[in-house]
């Protein structure tokens, strides 16, 4: 259920976010491989032409979210939708992205200066506004629709996965390298309209039309403190870090074409997918013991020839560094989120008979209860062939001044019909009113639980 100051947004405005930042972070990560497949022969095909294309890549990347950083802080809504109406015009200004033959090296020239160069020319500012697209339509959607954006973030991360699938099976075998670079082009300029519209839409705050939306309007909470922006910064660059390491070991290690570029970048991409998606794709303590295994593993065969072990080895543990780094920083963030006060918030994370045991500790509870409202309720599905994990929850509640109830459902005939199947359920709240509710009380039980029951 939405909190209150959730409710009632635009859904053309979700559409209009949505395609937006889809397309920025398709297009974002099409034209890493594409602009690189354009200069690959003139450099020599060697390894270092990919790592120096991730090396611009990323500082860009770093450049556009300092941009949207600064330009969120310092200028006023309406003066930063102009600033970026105009900077999305002047990037459209440089387009189709066909690298001059005069780039080309005559021989002898230093090339690392020469690539980054060429790049600048040729796809600098465009890819800076791409890279500053996500997190200031993150901004504008939470400004206009007065919802958390993480999901947004998540569908980002699709667009740059799948664009870097869809590369080496569909566009690369089959369209040549200048009707790469023109279908791009085109692709960026509906994008420029895209989001100038959304720039300025977005730099709209909406008028609360009642108290009640006022009053609901979340607490933002102390500022982060030095070790959160360190915590943030080292777990972060962290996952860089593995990225161009296992990308260039990679490449060095057997050949410098486009498809060996791509899995370590689709897993890195894959792990933010999946961490900002939804909390129960990440189990610490299970993360945590394959990386124990891993990274020896790694160590293990970095000198290794066996190609067949070694790759999927390097990107096995690429995937799980990055999961880790990435997860802890969603975590992080999410645990500093304002209070979103729900009426009710399900936590149905447990497919299955694993069970994400973070989800069961009192650290989770706390946040839980930090985003419900004072009189609203949690529901946990408890499920299990094996486990009973109701009284794990009873005891939780009760460490917390909460009371809680098993809801048991078996199907009727006609629900097993439908493939509904028998489903337990924990209620855990502080509301008198809503326990003591006559539907409520027929189906909820009282959870026996002793002094032993784990926390």
């Amino acid at each position: 259920m939405r909190p209150a100051m959730f409710r009632g947004g635009s859904t053309v405005m979700q559409y209009l976010f949505a395609a937006t930042i889809f397309l920025s972070s398709f297009l974002l990560f099409l034209v890493q491989p594409m602009i690189a497949k354009q200069i690959l022969p003139w450099f020599g095909g060697a390894a270092s032409v990919w790592t120096t294309c991730l090396l611009f890549f990323q500082a860009l990347l770093l450049a556009g979210y300092a941009y949207a950083h600064a330009s969120l802080r310092l200028a006023r809504p309406h003066t930063r939708s102009i600033l970026h109406v105009v900077l999305l015009v002047a990037s459209a200004a440089v387009l189709p992205i066909i690298v001059g033959p005069d780039w080309k090296p005559a021989g002898g020239e230093e090339p690392v200066t020469r690539i980054l160069l060429l790049l600048g020319a040729t796809i600098g500012l465009p890819y800076f506004m791409l890279s500053a697209t996500s997190p200031l339509v993150q901004v504008w959607y939470f400004n206009t629709l007065r919802r958390i954006p993480y999901r947004l973030f998540s569908l980002s991360n699709i667009g740059s996965l799948l664009a870097l699938v869809l590369y080496p099976v569909v566009i690369e075998p089959w369209v040549s390298t200048r009707a790469q670079a023109i279908g791009w082009s085109a692709a960026f300029a509906a994008f420029v309209l895209l989001c100038a519209v959304s720039a300025v839409l977005g730099s709209r705050t909406p008028r609360l039309h009642d108290d009640n939306v006022s009053a609901a309007a979340p607490d933002e909470g102390p500022p982060p403190r030095s070790r959160d922006y360190l915590r943030w910064t080292v777990l972060a660059g962290l996952g860089s870090y593995m990225l161009l390491a296992v990308s260039n070991h990679v490449t060095q290690n057997i050949a410098s074409v486009p498809f060996l570029w791509i899995p370590p970048l689709a897993l890195y991409l894959l792990s933010f997918i999946l961490c900002f998606d939804h909390d129960g794709w990440y189990r610490p303590r299970v993360v945590l013991v394959l990386l124990i295994v891993a990274l020896p593993g790694m160590g293990w065969l970095l000198d290794s020839l066996d190609l067949k072990y070694a790759i999927p080895s390097y990107l096995a543990g690429l995937f799980l560094v990055c999961m880790f780094c990435h997860c802890e920083v969603a975590r992080l963030s999410l645990e500093r989120e304002p209070p979103q006060q729900f009426d009710l918030l399900a936590i149905d994370a447990f497919s299955g008979d694993a069970i994400p045991t973070h989800l069961l500790s009192a650290e989770a509870m706390d946040l839980y209860l930090r985003h419900v409202r004072p009189d609203g309720a949690i529901l946990f599905h408890v499920t299990n062939r094996y486990l009973d994990l109701a009284p794990v929850v009873a005891r939780l509640a009760a460490s917390r001044g909460l009371r809680a109830g098993l809801i048991e459902h078996e199907p009727t005939d006609e629900e097993e019909n439908l493939y509904h199947s028998i489903s337990d359920w924990v209620v855990v709240t502080r509301n008198e009113a809503l326990l003591a509710n006559a539907e409520l009380v027929k189906v909820a039980k009282p959870i026996e639980y002793g002094e032993s029951t784990p926390l």
